[in-house]
């Protein structure tokens, strides 16, 4: 059994052997037939170390020393080693790196491939090995590199050799500063930011760190901008024993300047410190915007400078007068009724205010109470026919004007003629408010000049032909609800109107057109821009529904496009209402348009000031 079992495995064998003699007589044919190729070069293996043990340093220089390594080549054995090995390669970097530095074989674009291998840039001391070896064998300095390629095309080369430096940590202060200004010129301006926190991290840089970003911030677009400054701010404010009062300055002044200043406040009320209270320099930015006629910016910012001052504080008393001026002049007359209280003002001037707005925040009563402490004068006389007018009694007013006889009154005939002609135009009586007004001796230096050339041109208007039965009426019912405030009533009253005449009767040039330009003017001036739009689209057709609810809740979708031959104030109305919005494109096409088609006209001026805004 056992010799035939051998047997059988010679038998297996025999095949095996026979197939290779075949297989070698044929080599040897072929090769006698023709000469021997020379052996091809052995291509370098670039994911893998030959002959590598782990641990042994000397194991790994002879896979680097090949002449046909090319800098991708050398990259990836490089980082399949520090993925594999990192304190291996940390032992044999000399060799390794040195025997590639010779013959300028150790280039930039090599340095910036390495750099991209995170685990080996990511770990500062072995990267720091790898930059020495560069620079020692580089035929430039990294200065003259950078100072080469520090402007034009070349200029995202010294930003990567920054960023290569500083992972190795050779980058010192004012070298930031100078990377800084590269990601400036590169538009990274977010990258600048985190760059130049750590250039303002040497106390000794601050300043010079601060001034320098917001010379160069300064080119950027205000969105870009304005995230920027944030990322610097936070970073800059999380720096250890950061002076908090020195960049909350020095940042409210740069929002001022450029036009963030909601962010200006923001910054000088949340950075209130017991050491550098923000109390005076809120008050002083409440005035810089109240002089700038921002005036929503500048209640707030007194609001807020008024909780950070104390008690019998003069700066305290002014910042809450501020406050309510600004709020007057936004139409908020409540919350400016506080802040005059609060001003503490108790002069006459400060009681004839709160007469005022008290008549025209509806506390009537209040107002017949203050309005007897003040002592005789044409004030006091304008304010009782004022509270007449504010409670609905427009009769009363009008013989209270004919019938008074206080010294200041009857030595004051062109005020007192100029509210009996307000009266009636308020009554309904328009026509007979026409030689009052023609009695007045106009000065243009008056106070009341553009109201009296208002009213003429609206009796004017109103003499013209094909004008609407009531448009008379309407218009002063229109002038009586924009005076006492009541602005809704109006919208009612003149979108009835509309319906009632029919839905050609608003043509345009006209005077239902013209009525609803003084109403959207007068919802514009209150910061109502969107009521103000769908008024004017009622000119457009007619009313007819166009405002779908009595409320303007602006559940509606506006037609922008009804302007053909609108009049150039129509057109100047709708842009400032479409401003408001923050619709700036479609206000500058409408301002182009008023310039083309109305170039003569007053609005084409004022449109021309649009533009340039």
């Amino acid at each position: 059994m056992k010799e035939r079992s051998n047997m059988a495995s010679h038998f297996r064998i025999l095949p095996t052997l026979v197939s290779a003699i075949i297989t070698a007589a044929g080599i040897a044919d072929t090769a006698a037939a023709q000469p021997v190729a020379p052996p091809a070069p052995r291509k370098a293996v670039c994911t893998d170390i030959s002959g590598w043990a782990p641990g042994r340093p000397q194991t790994v220089v002879p896979s680097f020393k090949s002449p046909h390594i090319t800098d991708d080549c050398f990259s990836a054995l490089i980082a399949s080693l520090v993925a594999a090995d990192k304190k291996t390669l940390s032992d044999s970097m000399t060799p390794v790196f040195s025997t590639r530095a010779r013959k300028n074989r150790f280039t930039l674009e090599l340095l910036f491939s390495l750099y991209r291998i995170k685990p080996l840039s990511g770990d500062a001391a072995l990267w720091g090995k790898v930059v020495d070896i560069w620079a020692a064998a580089s035929p430039q300095t990294p200065d003259a590199i950078l100072a080469e390629s520090g402007e034009g095309v070349r200029i995202p080369v010294a930003d990567t050799l920054y960023r290569a430096l500083d992972a190795a940590g050779r980058l010192d202060a004012q070298g930031l500063l100078r990377h800084g200004r590269v990601k400036c010129l590169m538009g990274d301006y977010r990258g600048a930011a985190a760059v130049y926190c750590r250039a303002a991290a040497d106390r000794r840089l601050e300043h010079i760190a601060v001034t320098q970003m917001e010379q160069l911030f300064a080119d950027a677009d205000s969105s870009v901008r304005l995230s920027a400054i944030r990322d610097f701010r936070a970073c800059a404010l999380s720096l250890p024993a950061a002076d908090t009062a020195f960049y909350r300055n020095r940042l409210a002044d740069f929002y001022g300047r450029h036009g963030h200043f909601d962010e200006e406040i923001s910054i000088l009320a949340a950075l209130n410190t017991r050491s550098a209270p923000t109390g005076r320099k809120l008050a002083e930015t409440a005035r810089a915007h109240f002089s700038a006629r921002r005036y929503r910016l500048a209640a707030a910012a007194a609001s807020a400078a008024y909780g950070r001052l104390e008690d019998g504080d003069q700066t305290r008393a002014s910042a809450a007068f501020t406050a309510y001026r600004a709020y007057a002049q936004i139409k908020a007359r409540d919350s400016a009724l506080v802040w005059l209280r609060l001003s503490g003002a108790t002069d006459r001037d400060a009681k004839i205010l709160a007469v005022a707005l008290n008549q025209e925040t509806g506390r009537l009563e209040e107002a017949a109470r203050l309005l007897e402490q003040l002592p005789p004068s044409l004030s006091k006389d304008t304010l009782a026919v004022r509270a007449y007018i504010f409670s609905g009694e427009i009769g009363k007013a009008l013989n209270h004007i004919a019938t008074a006889t206080t010294p200041s009154w009857v030595m004051s005939p062109r005020e007192r003629m100029l509210w009996r002609a307000r009266c009636l135009i308020f009554h309904g009586q328009p026509y007979d408010a026409a030689p009052t007004l023609d009695s007045l001796k106009f000065m243009p230096s008056w106070n009341a000049a553009s109201e009296t050339l208002r009213y003429k041109y609206w009796l004017q208007k109103l003499d013209e032909g094909g004008v609407p039965q009531g448009a008379a009426q309407l218009w002063g019912r229109l002038e009586y609800c924009v005076y006492t405030g009541d602005l809704n009533a109006a919208v009612k009253g003149l979108k009835g109107f509309f319906d009632a005449a029919g839905i050609q009767a608003p043509g345009a040039g006209g005077a239902g057109e013209a009525l609803a330009v003084r109403l959207a003017g007068a919802l514009s001036e209150n910061f109502k821009y969107a009521e103000a739009l769908e008024v004017l689209e009622m000119a457009g057709g007619g009313g007819g529904g166009r405002v779908r609810n009595p409320n303007l809740n602006l559940n509606l979708d506006i037609n922008f496009n009804i302007d053909g031959g609108r009049s150039p104030e129509y057109l100047f109305v709708k842009a400032e209402a479409l401003i408001g919005l923050g619709r700036n494109d479609q206000a500058r096409d409408i301002a182009q348009k008023i310039l083309s088609e109305y170039p003569g006209d007053v609005f084409a001026q004022r449109a021309r000031m649009l533009l340039v805004k």
